[in-house]
């Protein structure tokens, strides 16, 4: 029995009096921020906005049959035209920033290493836990899918100083620091 399709619902939008940009309607009451420049060659499709229960952010997608089989197309990964093994990156996290000054190729491990903070967190610092056998704060970085222990420190800010130190040598540009 072929499944039910249902009519995807896209809001009308304002532009903004900025003309350097443009805002694309997705479903879901979102709108992708994109380039003048991309607006009309972008818009020729339909978007959607997509949740990601991984990342807590909406993305904008569309469909595209290939062969015989639906695939889904990330506006980002359109943009960049991204190859086999690159990833987009959103540099500030607003996924539905699609902004060329916004996104950068990188690898996956490159796009890992400019998340945001876990949810989780309990020490306030990214690459910070506290370590309760020796009561002091612990500082970790992840480095092609390694933990490089940093040390132990008796303050959380001097554990984050430790990681910062780290991200900048090791992640580059995509690193994430806990102090600008």
């Amino acid at each position: 029995m072929p499944r039910k399709r249902y009519p995807v619902k896209r809001h009308s939008v304002a532009q903004p009096s900025d003309t350097s940009y443009r805002l694309i309607p997705l479903t879901q009451g979102q709108n992708a921020i994109v380039d003048a420049s991309d607006y009309e060659w972008l818009n020729q499709w339909n978007w959607f906005a997509w949740w990601s229960p991984e990342t807590e952010s909406f993305y904008a997608r569309r469909s595209l049959r290939v062969n015989g089989r639906l695939t889904m197309i990330h506006m980002a990964r359109e943009l960049l035209d991204c190859e086999i093994g690159e990833f987009p990156d959103h540099i500030s996290h607003e996924t539905l920033d699609n902004r060329r000054a916004n996104i950068r190729k990188g690898t996956n491990s490159q796009n890992m290493c400019n998340r945001r903070q876990r949810p989780d967190n309990t020490s306030g610092y990214r690459g910070v836990t506290f370590y309760k056998d020796r009561k002091q704060w612990v500082s970790r970085i992840s480095v092609n899918k390694r933990r490089i222990h940093l040390g132990y420190f008796l303050t959380p800010e001097d554990a984050a100083h430790s990681y910062d130190e780290a991200a900048k040598k090791y992640h580059g540009e995509f690193a994430v620091l806990n102090f600008h």
